[in-house]
């Protein structure tokens, strides 16, 4: 299996380190077998710096505006040369076997796979409800057979920015016939929550649902 891990990153510098870490530590996998694909999404801390300097063979690509996470996802998409797409968001890690777990849910039937994704602090964030385990709503990880992508009408939809363009694209997803699969025994660790002003978030999910309700027509 040929693997390209796309990883959008905005201001990512206290974690990426160590999401690229459990990428390369991941168990069976060498490194002949995948390519990792950073695009940065104009970040102004020194995650960059900290890419080049630590991880040289990372293929980095920087967008020329901050577009959001589904931009620098279709970025990653469109640079990747492998089979299967592994995306991971900049603020999540790997356990050990994380990817072999993965990996090894794929079947023909199968286009999507998706782990369980877990805070710092042992809370889960993802799925909570059994509804959430039949199919992905959230980007944080997930794996896709990169073939699958030709029975979609777009990619990520960048108008979104980067909050709820993940929903709208596994509606998407859905909608074109793409089967997925939960792998319960796949861990990934996502940092936890930080207190903040999230007024400038809270606007764009309301702007983002209403437009995806006039897209979607429902």
């Amino acid at each position: 299996m040929k693997i390209s891990f796309i990883i959008p990153n905005y201001n990512g510098a206290k974690t990426i380190l160590k999401l690229l870490n459990s990428i390369y530590s991941s168990k069976n996998i060498t490194k002949s077998d995948f390519e990792v694909i950073v695009v940065d999404d104009c970040s102004d801390d020194n995650s960059v710096y900290l890419v080049q300097k630590s991880f040289p063979t990372v293929k980095l690509f920087i967008m020329k505006k901050n577009s959001g996470a589904g931009a620098a996802r279709n970025k990653g998409i469109e640079e990747s040369k492998n089979d299967f797409l592994f995306f991971i968001d900049s603020d999540a890690w790997l356990n050990i076997n994380t990817l072999d777990f993965m990996a090894n849910s794929f079947d023909k039937e199968i286009d999507i796979v998706f782990p369980k994704l877990v805070y710092e602090n042992s809370h889960i964030l993802y799925p909570v409800l059994d509804i959430e385990k039949k199919y992905p709503h959230i980007s944080g990880c997930f794996f896709l057979r990169k073939t699958s992508l030709k029975k979609l009408d777009e990619h990520f939809d960048s108008f979104y920015g980067t909050y709820l363009e993940d929903y709208d694209f596994f509606i998407r997803c859905r909608l074109s016939g793409l089967k997925a699969k939960y792998v319960v025994d796949a861990r990934v660790i996502h940092s936890n929550k930080t207190n903040g002003d999230y007024s400038k978030r809270y606007y764009l999910e309301i702007r983002n649902t209403l437009y995806g309700m006039i897209k979607l027509g429902k």
